[in-house]
């Protein structure tokens, strides 16, 4: 099962790679609701989060490859 970042919190998104697979985490935005500002915040707190490196890297660009592949 895959698990969208779509919260804008921090702790929450912590929680959920620590609950879940990290692995199955990818980037969510809630288009067309998230638009501009809220686009970019949807982004920009995945990168701001207290995950690593990789797995930030993984979130933001890897993960929705995986999915399209399975």
């Amino acid at each position: 099962m895959w698990f969208d970042t779509a919260n804008f919190y921090g702790p929450s998104l912590v929680l959920a790679a620590q609950t879940y697979d990290p692995h199955k985490l990818m980037a969510g935005s809630d288009y067309p609701y998230f638009q501009d500002a809220k686009y970019t915040r949807a982004i920009s707190y995945i990168r701001d989060s207290a995950l690593d490196n990789d797995a930030t890297t993984r979130v933001l660009s890897r993960h929705a490859g995986e999915f399209f592949e399975d």
